[in-house]
């Protein structure tokens, strides 16, 4: 693979920028430094913003052209990272959070289309102190250095690990994991479905797995002290080690056209799993060497999106519906076609809705009734897919290649 670090401003303009620019910040409580937040379950702590969007609406801070696709974005120590694709070539970008101006871009040829021309990058950088992390469409897994953009090591899935890529592409977001960095391979027949790396240089620790892949996100794990890592695959849901991998428990779980794609949701010594295609969701009990359902129904399918969890209550949308579901038992609270598709994220007992249309909305997580707090239309176009991010009262909303900055105080 070949790579290159260009500054997209303009030679003399960006490294003018950059000669000036101030120094980096240490990492702030409200960052989002990886896909879904700092705990990967589309939440964060961060309550000091205004959700009064009736008296008060958002204003533009800043915006972007980022090239097209569906990532989201990671903001972390002052800059936001994320990726696309111009005329088959991605891009990862680190821009600066309070104006929006690149830093860096980081290059590389790379196919942008699918079998259905969805163009683009899917997966999210994830960043950890100096280094960010980055997969694209067809594997090529990146690690650059968060200051210079300069790559630090890169690896290929299908040709370093027999990587078997799915029909759409790899959309899974690298997983941080003390000193491994994991994600889903799809090698079924060699036994490397999932493996993990050493973060540092990008050696392979273990592999292990023959399951095809899906289309979500590993998650963080365990099993009383012992560390684990969830993966949601094309056909089951399975916990491993994060010492060497070994599976513990498996749960199978098949959906159309092997899209798995939602993150699962880890709730005590239990996970949620959905998806979309009318196949439902699932909660999960799991232990060593069992996994058996507490329940499972068909009334929350979500598609390309993730449920959220507030208090005992999922918040998700179920194809066309947002609906508000008790995890305890699967019963649905309420449900609303106001937004039709979309996705979500949730902050200080609100959810900020990213509707298909590119329309955004605050929401009252309350599962006694839908309440909407104000919504706004910045985004025009159909196929926002891209879920919503809030870090350090600033909301980043994403429509293929428009990034959007809001200024949301509180």
């Amino acid at each position: 693979m070949t790579g290159s670090r260009i500054l997209s401003c303009g030679a003399l303009s960006a490294a003018v920028f950059l000669l000036f620019s101030p120094p980096d910040i240490a990492a702030q409580p409200y960052d989002w430094p990886q896909w879904r937040g700092a705990k990967r379950d589309g939440t964060t702590i961060e309550s000091n913003w205004n959700w009064n969007w009736k008296v008060l609406p958002p204003k533009v801070k800043w915006r972007a052209s980022v090239g097209l696709g569906y990532s989201s974005m990671a903001v972390s120590v002052g800059k936001v990272f994320t990726m696309g694709n111009v005329n088959d070539v991605d891009h990862v970008y680190a821009g600066n959070e309070g104006n929006g101006k690149v830093l860096w871009t980081y290059t590389y040829p790379c196919p942008g289309a699918d079998a259905d021309n969805y163009r683009g990058p899917r997966s999210t950088p994830a960043v950890d102190g100096e280094r960010v992390y980055t997969l694209s469409r067809v594997g090529h897994l990146l690690c650059i250095n968060v200051d210079s953009g300069q790559l630090v090591w890169s690896k290929s899935l299908t040709r370093d690990f027999a990587g078997r890529m799915p029909l759409w592409g790899y959309s899974g977001s690298p997983l941080i994991a003390g000193n491994l960095l994991i994600v889903e391979n799809g090698a079924y027949q060699n036994n490397r479905s999932v493996i993990a790396l050493n973060k540092s240089n990008g050696r392979l620790v273990w592999a292990s797995g023959s399951d095809r892949p899906g289309y979500s996100s590993p998650v963080p794990c365990r099993i009383g002290d012992v560390p684990m890592v969830a993966v949601f695959s094309a056909q089951s849901i399975s916990g491993r080690l994060l010492s060497n991998g070994r599976q513990v428990w498996r749960y199978n779980w098949k959906t159309a056209d092997d899209v798995s794609a939602a993150t699962p949701i880890i709730w005590e010594d239990k996970v949620f799993i959905s998806s979309g295609y009318n196949s439902g969701c699932s909660l999960v009990q799991f232990g060593n060497n069992y996994a058996r359902p507490v329940w499972s129904n068909r009334y929350m399918r979500n598609h390309f999106s993730s449920c959220v969890l507030v208090k005992s209550h999922l918040y998700g949308f179920d194809e066309n519906e947002l609906r508000c579901m008790d995890i305890t038992n699967g019963r649905i609270k309420w449900r609303t076609t106001v937004y039709g598709k979309g996705s979500l994220i949730a902050a200080d007992d609100k959810l900020i809705v990213q509707a298909f249309n590119g329309m955004n909305a605050v929401v009252e997580a309350n599962p006694w009734q839908f309440k909407e707090l104000g919504r706004i239309q910045i985004l025009n176009g159909k196929g926002a897919w891209t879920a919503p991010v809030l870090a350090n009262q600033l909301l980043l909303v994403r429509y293929q290649s428009q990034l959007v900055a809001l200024k949301i105080g509180g």
